[in-house]
C-alpha cells in the first residue's frame, strides 16, 4: 500500500515541478511586457492601478492576462502540496503499520530462537 501512496506523491511532485516551471516562463513574459509599458510611459516603476489610470484597458489588458495566469498557477501548486501532505501522512501510516508488523514477527522469533527443541515422540501402548 506504501509503494502506490509513493508512487502517487512522485507524480503529485513532478506536475508540481511543471507548474514551477510554468509559473517561471510566466514571471518572464510578465516581466518583461511591465517593462516594456513602464518604459513606455516613461514610469520608474510599474503598478496596475497607475496603468489603469494613464493606459486604456486595452493596453493594460495583456500584463493582467498574465498576472491572472500566475495566480491560478500558484493556487494549483498549493492545491497539490496539500495533496502531496495528505500523501505523505498515508504513506507514514502505512509504514508505520509495517514497521509494526515486523517488529512483531521479530519479537516472536526471538521467542521461539531459544525454546528447547521437543525431543522424539514416544507413544507407548498400555495397553499390550
Amino acid at each position: 500500500m506504501a509503494v502506490s501512496n509513493f508512487t502517487v506523491l512522485g507524480e503529485i511532485l513532478d506536475r508540481r515541478r511543471s507548474l514551477a516551471d510554468e509559473i517561471g516562463a510566466l514571471s518572464v513574459q510578465a516581466q518583461a511586457t511591465a517593462q516594456g509599458i513602464a518604459a513606455d510611459l516613461g514610469l520608474p516603476e510599474l503598478n496596475l492601478s497607475s496603468l489603469r489610470q494613464q493606459l486604456p484597458e486595452a493596453a493594460v489588458a495583456p500584463l493582467e492576462q498574465v498576472l491572472a495566469q500566475l495566480r491560478q498557477v500558484a493556487e494549483e501548486i498549493q492545491q497539490i502540496d496539500r495533496r502531496c501532505e495528505v500523501e505523505v501522512r498515508q504513506a507514514m501510516q502505512g509504514l508505520r503499520g509495517e514497521m509494526s508488523n515486523v517488529q512483531l514477527g521479530q519479537t516472536a522469533m526471538r521467542a521461539y530462537k531459544n525454546a528447547p527443541q521437543p525431543n522424539d515422540a514416544r507413544f507407548i501402548d498400555k495397553q499390550k
